[in-house]
C-alpha cells in the first residue's frame, strides 16, 4: 500500500496523530500562556488605567471604597469626615449648602448620609467591572450619589448628591 502526502503538513500521512513540530507548537503555545496567567495580577482590584483623571494606582479605588464603606458602617462620622475634599457643596434639606471643614461636615453628617445614601454606599461592589469611572471621577454608590476624586496624594470625596 502506498501512502500519500497528507493535506495538512501539521498531521501525519493518515491525518490522525500531529507531528512532532505540531505538538511542540502547542506545548509551546501552552506554556506561554500559563505564564502569562501567572504573572497577571489576580487581586480582584481595578487594573484599569485612570490616569485621565489624575489616579496613577488603580488600586486606590477599592482601598478608598473599602475605607468609606468601613467608616459608614461603623458610624464614623469622623472617619468619613476625613475622606471628603473641603469645601464642599451638598444638598441639605434641599438647600445647597457650602461645608467648609470637618466640623460641618460632622455637625450635619444625619442630614447628609441618609439612610438611602448609607445603604448605597455600603452595597457598592469592589469588583473592576462594577467601578463606574468618567472625567467626573470615580461614582460611589447605585445612583452616582457620592463622586471621588484625587485631592494631591489621596483620594477624596468630591461631591454628595441628593439621593
Amino acid at each position: 500500500m502506498k501512502r500519500t502526502k497528507s493535506a495538512r503538513p501539521d498531521m501525519s500521512p493518515k491525518g490522525r496523530v500531529p507531528r512532532l513540530g505540531a505538538t511542540l507548537r502547542l506545548l509551546a503555545l501552552g506554556a506561554a500562556m500559563a505564564i502569562c496567567l501567572a504573572v497577571t495580577p489576580g487581586t480582584g482590584l481595578a487594573q484599569e488605567d485612570y490616569s485621565f483623571i489624575g489616579i496613577d494606582d488603580a488600586k486606590q479605588i477599592p482601598l478608598f471604597i473599602t475605607r468609606l464603606q468601613k467608616a459608614v458602617a461603623d458610624g464614623d462620622k469622623q472617619a468619613v469626615a476625613k475622606l471628603v475634599s473641603y469645601p464642599l457643596v451638598t444638598v441639605i434639606e434641599g438647600k445647597d449648602v457650602e461645608l467648609d471643614g470637618e466640623a460641618a461636615f460632622v455637625k450635619h453628617y444625619d442630614q447628609i448620609m441618609t439612610e438611602a445614601l448609607k445603604k448605597s454606599v455600603l452595597g457598592q461592589s469592589l469588583k473592576p467591572e462594577d467601578v463606574f469611572v468618567n472625567k467626573q471621577g470615580v461614582m460611589v454608590g447605585d445612583s452616582g450619589q457620592i463622586w471621588v476624586l484625587p485631592d494631591g496624594d489621596a483620594l477624596r470625596i468630591s461631591e454628595i448628591r441628593e439621593p
